[in-house]
């Protein structure tokens, strides 16, 4: 009676729309309740890109990466950091909601379970609490998927085509599908996969004067800022990305493919190349670009959070096939795993989170240095997130980022403009050392300099400061 009780009440229509409300509510919580956030200084550079793009639009152009994705996050942007927060979250639940509908084509019933290990893996909870753009990509992923499941090869390859420009992992996901279109004999559609990057390259052509500046501007060597790590890197942190019993149900999957590959080859091909390879590729590609110190890697488990739902798909796909030996209990169990899962994931995030001791230091900066800001003609800053404490249009010419400060535009600063210095950003995104401002601008009158209470190093080794400038 327990059991059939159990098994309709998860089977219930209701079940998984209250589910994914439910999630997005706790998801609504947590925006509210952090001080800070997974990816730190990116959720705010790609913040200020999309609330101040379009009133400066060739500053979307500046390079193909994540264009895409700065472009559409423009118009939550213009509401406020929250609004992106919350249309990250959205879209990590309709993400979730679609990849039910892949489940279901492959016969998988377990629709709630899905919900809840794709929305409370660790890492993808916790990216759809920022503004950084994994979520995006997963969600076109799903789609592009979807339309295969739904024999849409046309559409699928088409909105395929515009994947590498919401984040640049998408040229190697287009050619798992390229493979996969040509052994399904869907030749047809195969170029259509250019028409995102022929759209770029067109639109980009009056600012760079350059067909293929989609290329040439992407990521270049950056491994003497960034470095490079262990090819292990990744599976050895998949505990924390996708938790400790998706870990163990994942590396149970390999070894199901391996017996069952024929059968899996000739009856479940959309999974096999496009749920597995995509999802265990994606970790495949990032453990060796961290290997080779190549794309500006800097060796983030979170790039993980855009394959996260296809981890879901193949976690439930294991879970189904299992179910018919554990004696009736299924439904006891898979209940269970998501109680696992979902506490698990909150004591790996450690959540709400509060502000780290980089931000804590810029923030008190940001308010010892208001009397100079109000009065300041231009501001120009190392760190993003000093930027928009201040509230300044972060491409207005007048102004500056950690990217466009050089001794040029310090030279053309206004008397009582300021800067904002910090030892992070500084010496490696910005290419000036700590001393540079010391030593080479007699021009600039430092009137802050601020070290933490517990004094920390960062990226490269420099020990962390922040320090205000004014123009004499």
């Amino acid at each position: 009676m327990l059991k059939t009780k159990t098994e309709n009440i998860l089977q219930h229509k209701w079940t998984v729309p209250l589910l994914l409300l439910g999630s997005f509510l706790c998801m609504l919580l947590y925006i509210y309740l952090n001080e800070d956030h997974e990816g730190g200084e990116d959720n705010i550079s790609l913040f200020m890109l999309s609330r101040f793009g379009p009133y400066h639009f060739h500053e979307f152009y500046a390079s193909p990466i994540k264009i895409l994705f700065s472009m559409l996050m423009a118009i939550p942007a213009q509401l406020g950091f929250k609004a992106v927060q919350i249309t990250n979250a959205l879209l990590a639940c309709l993400t979730a909601y679609m990849s039910i509908g892949i489940a279901r084509k492959m016969g998988l019933k377990e629709d709630w379970l899905l919900v809840l290990l794709v929305l409370f893996s660790p890492i993808y909870f916790v990216i759809s609490l920022t503004v950084l753009s994994e979520i995006l990509f997963s969600f076109v992923l799903i789609s592009c998927i979807s339309l295969i499941y739904n024999q849409k090869f046309f559409w699928s390859a088409l909105l395929l085509s515009f994947l590498p420009y919401i984040r640049s992992e998408g040229y190697v996901l287009i050619l798992v599908f390229i493979t996969y279109f040509l052994v399904e004999k869907q030749w047809k559609v195969v170029p259509l996969v250019l028409v995102g990057t022929i759209f770029f390259c067109v639109t980009g052509y009056p600012y760079h004067h350059d067909w293929l500046w989609v290329f040439s501007k992407n990521y270049g060597d950056a491994s003497n800022i960034y470095g490079h790590g262990e090819i292990t890197h990744f599976v050895a942190n998949s505990r924390w990305i996708n938790g400790p019993v998706l870990t163990i149900i994942l590396g149970f999957s390999l070894l199901m493919v391996v017996f069952n590959f024929k059968n899996l080859y000739t009856s479940q091909l959309p999974f096999l190349m496009l749920v597995m390879g995509c999802y265990f590729g994606f970790f495949v590609l990032h453990s060796f670009l961290w290997w080779k110190g190549l794309g500006a890697s800097l060796g983030l488990i979170r790039v993980i959070a855009c394959v996260m739902p296809l981890g879901g798909i193949v976690s439930v796909w294991v879970l189904s096939n299992l179910k018919k030996y554990m004696f009736g209990y299924g439904s006891f169990a898979f209940v269970l795993i998501a109680i696992v899962h979902i506490a698990t994931g909150f004591r790996i995030n450690k959540l709400p989170r509060k502000m780290d001791g980089e931000h804590q230091l810029v923030y008190k900066l940001f308010k010892q240095s208001k009397p100079y800001i109000d009065k300041a003609p231009q501001v120009k800053f190392s760190s993003f997130f000093y930027g928009f404490l201040t509230g300044v249009d972060t491409y207005d010419p007048k102004n500056g980022n950690c990217w466009t400060i050089g001794p040029q535009s310090l030279d053309e600063l206004k008397p009582g403009s300021i800067v904002q210095y910090e030892t992070h950003f500084g010496p490696n995104e910005c290419g000036m050392d700590t001393d540079y401002y010391d030593r080479e601008r007699p021009d600039l009158q430092k009137v802050i300099e601020l070290y933490p209470d517990d004094h920390f190093k960062v990226l490269n080794g420099y020990e962390y400061k922040n320090v205000l400038y004014i123009k004499k």
